[in-house]
């Protein structure tokens, strides 16, 4: 059993379109939508009647805990997408995630949400007396980019962050994909393109670093 946590205290950065194109590739036994909009939720109901997916709704924690304990039971693997806000539900997913996963780009107002995200993770880490680490995700960053000179130097100065070396680019696939319900490497016309390419070297990354 592997959990897979996607959480970020900050809105608008990525985090569900990352998750359900992870999703599409990765395929978990169990989808847990914890934001508030239930994006998640929303988007499966698009999908075709026989690729539906796994997801249910968790608004409290003794329902989280119940439904991961018994996944567990199962030895299921879960994949949780966290709404843009922090919240006792929210830490206790980053609390048991088994890989958390922050998606972010290098603009300066995400970098300052990076070093809140590093704090709370900090604060975490000392309540539950353990290291809780998280694997930035850089996402919606321009195709030609290699250099990420301003995040790096950033990440040196956190302690519970460091950078996953896949990323996500700004390409159009990854929300074409999701105006059907699927991620990009679903799609026939878009599973070869550059952004499914991309998608499953970095989902590749993450199931080595599960492994």
């Amino acid at each position: 059993m592997s959990i897979v946590v996607i959480a970020h205290n900050k809105g608008g950065v990525g985090k569900t379109t990352s998750a359900m194109n992870l999703i599409g590739e990765m395929k978990p036994d169990l989808i847990i939508d914890l934001d508030v909009h239930e994006s998640l939720s929303v988007i499966n109901k698009m999908r075709p009647d026989d690729k539906m997916l796994p997801v249910i709704v968790c608004k409290d924690k003794k329902n989280l805990l119940k439904a991961m304990s018994e996944a567990d039971d199962k030895g299921q693997n879960i994949f949780i997408d966290c709404g843009g806000f922090d919240s006792d539900l929210t830490q206790t997913a980053i609390s048991l995630a088994d890989l958390l996963i922050v998606p972010a780009n290098d603009t300066i107002t995400e970098r300052i949400g990076l070093l809140s995200f590093d704090s709370l993770l900090a604060k975490l880490s000392k309540s539950l007396n353990k290291q809780l680490d998280a694997r930035l995700l850089l996402c919606k960053v321009h195709p030609s980019r290699k250099n990420f000179e301003k995040i790096d130097e950033l990440l040196e100065n956190t302690h519970h962050l460091k950078r996953l070396s896949n990323v996500i680019s700004y390409r159009a696939g990854y929300t074409e994909s999701l105006e059907y319900g699927l991620g990009v490497t679903e799609s026939v016309s878009t599973r070869s393109s550059p952004a499914g390419k991309e998608l499953t070297l970095l989902a590749n990354e993450i199931k080595s670093l599960l492994s």
